[in-house]
């Protein structure tokens, strides 16, 4: 008997036109971890929400079709029975967060289960440890770092001790290194599991793949098979893995599955590197930290004697494991903190001395949750507060609302609930509203939070052309992949502290730096190394090969 079982499953949300899920059968077993892959409105969310019994209750919507756990129709289970049999961790898992300490977040659920107090606190100090949140059991969870955030819901859904965890994309806001340590852990203490994804790369590991396309499965069955398939992925609409991007880019047929794989079929050489560009020159200093130290109220010290300088028309990436200090540094930029010491300075004045309404048409901050920064009711009155703020007439409000909404690809939704949006489109929509106040400097925590492939490209090449424009871009990532194809330079932080600082090329080819920093070159770059090549991405590396 399935422990989960999807028949012939309809649904489609009030006032959607069309359905997102239709007709999509799926069994998962005990004891098996699938893999959910798709792109963005392929129904990987929905399908996350009926499994666990969030639709139709909280969205509504008509659901045809049958819903099975352990043999029993999913609407026969009482919600504590259900909580304690299939567990869930959102996409936005910070909706999931409402309590005020780590370790009462993760008691909440066995403590209305009614499970003892001694059993209570042995699955706290498990979990958390599980999680590698030992030791942070009294901090507010508005003070750790978003991937430990994403962490703590983890703890606090497995305490619940289900016999299978519903994933819904659960690395957003974790660490490359994070995910990889956290990865066989679950496997350990979890039971059998759902994970979705709109990138293969994160889904190594499972034991089988269901590809979706459109609220249908397209495929589904053994993950090396599917995905060395290109034509089943393109109709999927989601990217190859890197190593198969390469070789499709160069127009061959073999899918090599490891860099060592890929060095046999690739040594013979000679390779060209007069494709490896430098990045362009910079102009004048625009943003500064001199001795930047922040301690958090409770005592967290985030920053430590940090010396930075970012210049006009620089892209820079900033990376580093979760809770190194990166959205801080970011929101010191942005006038949002107050240093404990040091100095910051934009264009060379200390940032105290700046208004608030002046510093806005100067730098514009992209949280990393959306959520966090969108107030209005519909998506132009959003778009519009900012120039309206500054004390823009309304035909000038008018016109930047406007010219923002085209540049991310919303016109059209005017007056939408920004609310009603998917994540990718509240991304775009925060992005929209910074722009819309014209600064020069534009801060983005996690810019590719809940987009897939495609959305990802056309974020990026937004961001490549305010650079072209005149912009300074400064992004937070945890994708190195991202970094290493995006980034003119990067720098990493570690413990609060800059450990390297320099030119993309070289940054990503300092694996003792990268190492420092608990990160690891991604795979096109490890290639490239062992070819004796300074690639960052795969058309650098094409055009060496070719």
């Amino acid at each position: 008997m399935s422990l989960l079982s999807l028949q012939n499953v309809h649904f489609t949300y009030r006032r959607a036109t069309e359905p997102s899920l239709r007709g999509l059968d799926l069994e998962v077993s005990a004891g098996e971890w699938v893999g959910i892959l798709g792109s963005a409105g392929a129904g990987k969310s929905t399908l996350a929400g009926l499994a666990c019994g969030l639709l139709p209750r909280f969205a509504s919507g008509a659901l045809e079709g049958r819903l099975l756990l352990d043999g029993r129709p999913l609407g026969d289970w009482d919600r504590a029975a259900r909580a304690a049999r299939i567990g869930l961790v959102m996409e936005d898992f910070e909706a999931q967060i409402f309590l005020g300490r780590v370790d009462l977040e993760v008691a909440f659920g066995p403590e209305n289960l009614g499970v003892s107090r001694p059993e209570i606190q042995r699955r706290i100090r498990e979990t958390l440890a599980v999680v590698g949140l030992e030791g942070l059991e009294a901090r507010p969870p508005n003070t750790l770092s978003g991937g430990q955030r994403q962490r703590l819901v983890l703890a606090a859904v497995m305490a619940l001790r289900p016999a299978l965890l519903f994933l819904d994309e659960p690395w957003s806001d974790l660490d490359p290194g994070g995910w990889l340590q956290l990865w066989p852990a679950l496997r350990q203490h979890v039971p059998s599991g759902i994970l979705t994804a709109s990138d293969p790369s994160h889904l190594e590991g499972v034991d089988r793949l269901v590809l979706l396309r459109e609220g249908r499965v397209l495929a589904q069955g053994d993950p090396a098979s599917i995905l060395a398939n290109d034509e089943l992925l393109d109709r999927a609409g989601v990217p190859l893995l890197p190593l198969a991007g390469l070789f499709r880019n160069m127009g061959r047929d073999e899918r090599p599955a490891s860099v060592e794989e890929a060095v046999h079929l690739l040594s013979a050489g000679p390779f060209d590197q007069t494709a490896l560009a430098d990045p362009p020159s910079s102009g004048p200093p625009v943003l500064e930290a001199q001795g930047l130290s922040y301690v958090y109220p409770e005592g967290t010290a985030a920053l430590t004697g940090v010396d930075l300088t970012v210049r006009s028309g620089e892209m820079v990436a900033i990376l580093g494991r979760n809770g190194s200090g990166k959205t801080t540094l970011a929101r010191h930029f942005a006038g949002l903190l107050r240093p404990t010491a040091g100095t910051v300075r934009v264009h060379g004045r200390e940032l105290g001395a700046r208004v608030a309404p002046r510093l806005g048409t100067e730098i514009g901050y992209i949280f990393q949750n959306p959520d966090h920064q969108i107030f209005a009711e519909t998506v132009l009155d959003e778009v519009s507060f900012g120039p309206r703020n500054l004390g823009c007439t309304p035909g000038q409000v008018a016109e930047r609302a406007t010219e923002a909404l085209a540049t991310v690809g919303l016109d059209g939704l005017e007056q939408e609930d920004p609310f009603a949006l998917s994540r990718g489109d509240r991304q775009r929509l925060a992005v929209a509203s910074a722009l819309a106040a014209r600064p020069g400097i534009l801060l983005f925590d996690e810019p590719t939070t809940g987009l897939d492939s495609s959305s990802i490209a056309a974020m990026m090449d937004l961001l490549h052309g305010r650079v072209a424009s005149g912009h300074t871009i400064l992004f937070i990532t945890h994708s190195m992949e991202l970094a290493a194809r995006h980034a003119g330079r990067i720098v990493l932080l570690g413990g609060g502290r800059v450990l390297s600082d320099g030119p993309a090329r070289q940054v990503m080819h300092d694996p003792q730096a990268l190492g420092q920093a608990g990160l690891r070159a991604p795979q096109l770059v490890e290639l490239a190394a062992r070819l004796g090549l300074k690639a960052c991405h795969i058309e650098e590396l094409s055009a060496c090969l070719a």
